[in-house]
């Protein structure tokens, strides 16, 4: 049987920091006082920047708040190392629950993302089309988990 290319074990470990990392940033984000201007501002190249009362930009180097980017980011790569690095004992089994775990999180998320469509609308459709990725993954860690969980709890029983 092929094997499924996946990351080093030491990746889960990584993953789980920048997912903590991600989480303090949007922790600091939700908690500072939104009346006084604060965030990241850098000089970045933006192929668009159309951000409510700011000067519109397109394909120009902009000062622009990069904590969401940030936050965003850390969390899609966090959740995509931890989705993607190797268990300690990789075998036939753990390969049959990724494939499972992949199934059944692409299905459920085609579920959640026909209700959303059907029933939310404006900006909020627009951040769950943002999450959308993240929330994938995020649910397919759950399932893995949760599998491999019942994997280990069903061969401790029989032992």
């Amino acid at each position: 049987m092929k094997k499924i290319p996946l990351l080093p074990r030491y990746f889960n470990w990584i993953g789980l920091a920048l997912i903590t990392l991600s989480l303090a940033l949007y922790s600091i984000d939700a908690l500072r006082d939104r009346s006084e201007i604060g965030g990241i501002f850098i000089k970045t190249f933006v192929l668009i920047n159309d951000t409510p009362f700011t000067e519109p930009g397109f394909w120009k180097i902009m000062e622009v708040d990069v904590l969401l980017t940030l936050i965003l980011l850390t969390m899609l790569i966090g959740l995509s190392f931890t989705a993607f690095a190797r268990r300690k004992t990789e075998d036939e089994m753990i390969d049959s629950i990724r494939l499972h775990s992949w199934s059944w999180a692409i299905i459920s998320m085609i579920i959640i993302g026909s209700l959303v469509t059907i029933f939310i609308y404006g900006t909020s459709f627009i951040t769950f089309s943002v999450f959308f990725v993240h929330l994938l993954l995020l649910m397919y860690n759950a399932i893995f988990t949760v599998n491999i969980w019942k994997l280990n709890k069903s061969q401790t029983h029989e032992e």
